[in-house]
């Protein structure tokens, strides 16, 4: 019967060439982390502010909306919560002569 160990690779931690290239793939593994984490952050940070922008245009809209024609039926606070940020534009622009909701939203 033969010793399992005679089989045995060498003791990694004592060739030279393969502590560069264990010290070579943590580095670049590391660089990669960093380099998708900056992209994560940057992303969430801009869909954030995206997020704001488009909410403070809702909102306000809700509030225009609701001094002018009184509380709005969910039909009409669907439409403004899917609305894309041209639309919101679009409908703040219109808002001051559009002489009902329906008028306002059908443009």
């Amino acid at each position: 019967m033969t010793n399992p160990r005679d089989y045995a690779l060498p003791d990694p931690s004592l060739d030279p060439e393969a502590q560069r290239i264990a010290w070579e793939r943590d580095r670049d593994e590391r660089g990669w982390r960093h380099t998708l984490g900056s992209a994560f952050e940057e992303g969430r940070k801009e869909g954030y502010e995206e997020g704001f922008r488009i909410g403070k245009k809702e909102g306000g809209l809700l509030w225009l909306l609701t001094e002018k024609f009184g509380p709005l039926a969910e039909e009409h606070r669907s439409r403004l919560a899917g609305a894309d940020e041209a639309t919101l534009d679009r409908w703040l622009d219109g808002i001051v002569d559009a002489a009902t909701i329906d008028d306002l939203f059908r443009e």
